[in-house]
């Protein structure tokens, strides 16, 4: 197709070229009405993301994504799970796991 660009609500989805696209824009790229490209897609848990804790002890506590190890950490439960490093808003960093936050977009 000559207009590969497919909106996606407030959103536009550009293809690649493998995808049918022109190439005029990086392969899945995600743009606003503004045209401006989003460095994550919306939505999705990854650094600099906002985020609540939404479990104790750090239960309604705001921050922001700082990493996001791959490997399973052990936990106080002794239960093993893949975790989320965040900076609260007061400035202290936690480690939660990652289905105990939720996101904030806005």
């Amino acid at each position: 197709p000559k207009n590969a660009d497919l909106p996606i609500g407030p959103l536009t989805l550009a293809l690649s070229p493998e995808d049918g696209g022109e190439g005029t824009k990086p392969p899945l790229a995600m743009t606003d009405a503004k045209n401006e490209n989003f460095n994550r897609a919306a939505g999705t848990l990854d650094i600099g993301a906002s985020v609540r804790i939404i479990r104790e002890p750090n239960f309604g506590s705001l921050g922001t994504v700082t990493g996001m190890p791959h490997e399973p950490r052990l936990l106080e439960s002794e239960s093993h799970a893949r975790v989320v490093e965040v900076k609260l808003a007061n400035g202290s960093p936690v480690i939660v796991p990652r289905a105990n936050v939720e996101l904030i977009e806005g």
